[in-house]
């Protein structure tokens, strides 16, 4: 009995449709457009060599030419990116497993996956970029705005970093978080932002109407950061308990990312009770971000912070707030999507005293 086989480069093709099928199921439509930040282009191109299957977009404005190649250095010389005519010097190259060529080339062939990497500059419109293989075009697409990633000396840095260099602290951010906003902007003012930063929430509540103050630690970092909009109602203080206000000053209160900080969490908690009349709308990092990303390979940066003390999950963190609380409503924010798997990074509290 005859079998008809398909050509090996064909097989190669269809293993490699499988495998950027399964790694790119989650991603968005295949072409990037205006309001895609990221994707991938399908290329499905033969190179001396090897084979460019995708391109693949991604938010830091790192592209990358994905496939195989017997040569990392035969790949290199061929490949080519310009974006606005431009020409861009590839930032790394580096092979990827690739289990399914073993069908065709054998066992060691597994690592036959090559990755061609740039980093393009930022920019704030799309640009016509165009890949070619030894002066042939084989794709030509659209490049997405991109704005300067934070840490973008991790992309390439020459350097052996130590720890202080990664899970540092630095400025407060001088703009509120979305999900806390939404959080806070319907509480019952006067509202206090314990541990306001450069008073990004004090200000945005402020703007919709809501009766806001903060309180900071006095330290030089603070002062040259607190946005001159929000002075008059920012107090800056020693960091002692009690803080200077009285007992039920404010009829809520918000700690945003700052008890995991603290080296009395019990304490912190019991002076936000005593500030607070009605509400409290407790947020720290999300513990069980861990176990959830852990087969990825995945630690989200902030949840190691070098400054955080203590680390919550959502059980601790009702079990503190219960002895100051009729009732807790629990909430999680900060969405990760990860391949097929989706958790947050941070939980929220809101407590009825």
């Amino acid at each position: 009995m005859t079998t008809n086989r398909a050509p090996a480069d064909t097989i190669v093709k269809r293993a490699a449709i499988r495998w950027f099928s399964t790694l790119f199921r989650s991603a968005p439509a295949a072409q990037p457009t205006r309001s895609l930040p990221y994707g991938e282009v399908p290329v499905g191109e033969a190179v001396e060599d090897g084979y460019v299957d995708v391109i693949a977009i991604h938010a830091d404005g790192t592209i990358a030419a994905l496939g195989w190649s017997k040569s990392l250095e035969t790949l290199r010389r061929a490949l080519s990116l310009t974006i606005a005519g431009v020409r861009l010097e590839p930032t790394h190259i580096y092979r990827v497993h690739r289990p399914d060529l073993a069908a065709v080339f054998g066992r060691e062939a597994t690592f036959f996956g090559a990755a061609v990497e740039w980093i393009a500059s930022p920019r704030n419109k799309e640009q016509a970029a165009t890949l070619r293989a030894d002066g042939r075009v084989i794709a030509s697409f659209t490049a997405p705005p991109v704005d300067e990633p934070a840490y973008p000396h991790l992309r390439n840095e020459r350097r052996v970093l130590h720890r202080q260099d990664i899970y540092s602290s630095g400025p407060p951010i001088p703009e509120a978080s979305i999900e806390v906003l939404a959080l806070t902007r319907h509480l019952p003012g006067p509202v206090l932002d314990f541990g306001c930063g450069a008073g990004a929430l004090v200000r945005a509540l402020r703007r919709e109407g809501v009766e806001a103050y903060g309180l900071e630690l006095d330290d030089e970092r603070i002062r040259e950061h607190l946005l001159e909009e929000t002075r008059p109602w920012v107090t800056l203080y020693d960091g002692r308990l009690p803080t200077p206000f009285r007992d039920g000053q404010f009829r809520s209160v918000c700690c945003s990312e700052v008890i995991e900080h603290l080296p009395d969490p019990v304490a912190a908690v019991e002076e936000l009770a005593r500030l607070a009349s009605e509400r409290l709308v407790v947020t720290v990092p999300d513990m069980s971000a861990i176990p959830r990303g852990y087969h990825h390979g995945v630690v989200p940066w902030h949840l190691l912070e070098a400054t955080h003390l203590n680390f919550f999950t959502q059980s601790s963190l009702e079990l503190l707030l219960t002895p100051i609380a009729s009732k807790i409503e629990m909430a999680r924010f900060g969405q990760v999507k990860c391949d097929h798997i989706s958790y947050f990074t941070n939980l929220a509290a809101v407590v009825h005293r």
